[in-house]
């Protein structure tokens, strides 16, 4: 088993839309995403998350542009074995944030997220969201925070939330699920009517939070530290 975490910057990346030498780059189905955003900074998110696949998928003799994807039972591409020629199959996960762009790898399922943390989320909207979406024992540690301590209060919001983010992409279910029905706080594994996942905090770029959680096979105990996990931060082009 293995995890592999990538991250890169968007900060001076072009506008792919009318650049067909970016945009060969891309999968048809990026390529099709990418044309629907509107803003620029969308669609330079968009080419990025394509671009920081392609390199985790060249060790591998596959490129993002031309990978036989295939689909899972939740509607996740993934690259089947089989299909994709190798000798186990492969899953992958993206998110991105303000300038930022993360792309995870596993041979088991994976999730991830990155938050860019905000100093405009303030102590009170962290609370209220927090009492919407937390399970009880995360919204305790976020009241145990003095009010007035406002960029903690943020971090500890937003260290929550990618996992939780995490572990929900890794199910493929996402917000069909309920968040307040588990907690993330101080567990390395979380279990869920479709499974348990082994949860990571990662080391995020400087201003970032993020994580990962992989889905793990029956019978296999959630060990954190037996299962590799290596991290890159990449510049694209």
């Amino acid at each position: 088993m293995f995890i592999k975490l990538c991250y890169a910057p968007t900060e001076g990346l072009p506008d792919p839309a009318d650049r067909e030498e970016l945009l060969c780059r891309l999968s048809p189905a990026r390529r099709r995403k990418l044309l629907r955003f509107r803003m620029p900074a969308d669609r330079i998110r968009c080419y990025a998350a394509g671009r920081l696949l392609d390199r985790l998928l060249q060790p591998y003799g596959l490129s993002e542009g031309t990978a036989p994807f295939s689909v899972g039972p939740e509607g996740k591409p993934y690259l089947n074995a089989e299909a994709a020629g190798l000798s186990r199959s492969l899953f992958f996960n993206l998110s991105h944030s303000g300038g930022m762009v993360m792309a995870a790898l596993s041979d088991w399922e994976i999730g991830c997220d990155i938050e860019q943390l905000s100093d405009r989320r303030g102590a009170q909207t962290c609370l209220q969201l927090a009492e919407r979406f937390f399970h009880p024992q995360e919204l305790r540690l976020l009241q145990a925070i003095s009010p007035e301590e406002e960029a903690a209060v943020s971090d500890a919001f937003t260290q929550i939330w990618v996992k939780k983010e995490s572990v929900i992409k890794a199910d493929g279910r996402g917000l069909q699920l309920d968040l307040r029905g588990f907690s993330v706080f101080e567990t390395p594994s979380i279990t869920l009517n479709s499974g348990s996942f082994l949860l990571r905090a990662s080391a995020s770029p400087e201003g970032y939070r993020s994580a990962c959680a992989v889905r793990l096979p029956e019978g296999v105990e959630p060990d954190a530290a037996a299962f590799p996990c290596s991290e890159e931060f990449l510049t694209l082009t």
